[in-house]
């Protein structure tokens, strides 16, 4: 099968057309022109679909970023509150070592008290 256009229909050469064609070399020139149109709109969409694609590609490398810091932001904070909630427990143990510590475990059992009511009265509200 021959890739021209209209290759083998009629015998002999059109007016002016190529020898075994059997057609003119208008319709052919048409038909290579739409081709070779269709061909340059299908090429500029591709490329503005790479440009969309393009963007859409820096827009998530630069919020993967955003999302980096911010996550490395939080670990240093979570690492700041770490050393302070250590050192005030150990401020309670120096505490209630050197006191009588009766009125300290009673004040470390009414906070831990309060945060169960509140961790549990939330966990029963959701349902």
């Amino acid at each position: 099968m021959s890739r021209r256009p209209y290759a083998g229909a009629g015998a002999g050469a059109g007016v002016g057309g190529e020898p075994g064609l059997g057609l003119s070399a208008a319709p052919a020139l048409q038909t290579q022109r739409f081709y070779e149109d269709a061909n340059d709109d299908r090429a500029v969409r591709l490329s503005s679909q790479i440009g969309a694609l393009k963007e859409v590609s820096l827009s998530i490398s630069a919020e993967l970023d955003y999302q980096r810091n911010m996550m490395s932001e939080m670990r240093d904070d979570m690492d700041k509150t770490g050393g302070i909630l250590g050192r005030t427990m150990q401020r309670f143990r120096i505490m209630a070592q050197t006191q009588t510590g009766s009125w300290m475990w009673i004040l470390v059992l009414f906070v831990l008290a309060v945060i169960l009511y509140v961790v549990f009265g939330l966990m029963t509200r959701r349902r």
